[in-house]
């Protein structure tokens, strides 16, 4: 078994949004192989084996505990241009974003997509739905390297 597999990360006193949006009292939740295996009110007793078990405990002082979230309309390629083309249209496409995502070096996107994926984590996005783009496989590589989901 590696270390991954066996390691578990729990998140104390944690509070949930219940599906009639309300929120819960504290709750722990138990996290292994990068999925919650367990979630119980903080009454409730977690045992380890602590043989075969490592254990990483985050106190989430009553804060809301949410699955991340997914962005099904992500343009990584244009992450530089963020604030750039607002009063260009209405020819925006042909004049700005073809010519920029064509001009685009295999280092520019992975710069671009690191930028855009640290966006996105910061703002718990853990999925993301790329339109494509230039030089895609720079793109993979670094959804690969931050842990990040995509498609």
């Amino acid at each position: 078994m590696s270390r991954e597999e066996s390691t578990r990360l729990v998140l104390k006193n944690a509070r949930l949004l219940l599906p009639d949006f309300t929120l819960s009292g504290l709750h722990t939740a138990v996290i292994k192989g990068g999925r919650i295996c367990d979630v119980f009110a903080e009454e409730g007793a977690l045992t380890l084996d602590e043989k075969t078990d490592s254990v990483d405990v985050l106190d989430l002082k009553g804060n809301l505990l949410i699955p991340g979230f997914t962005d099904r309309h992500t343009h990584v390629a244009q992450q530089m241009l963020h604030g750039r083309t607002s009063e260009q249209y209405p020819m925006v496409w042909r004049r700005i974003l073809v010519p920029f995502e064509s001009a685009l070096e295999p280092e520019d996107m992975c710069v671009s997509a690191s930028l855009a994926i640290a966006e996105m984590l910061s703002a718990g996005i853990t999925h993301f739905a790329d339109s494509g783009g230039p030089h895609m496989e720079q793109v993979a590589s670094v959804v690969e390297s931050s842990g990040i989901r995509a498609t």
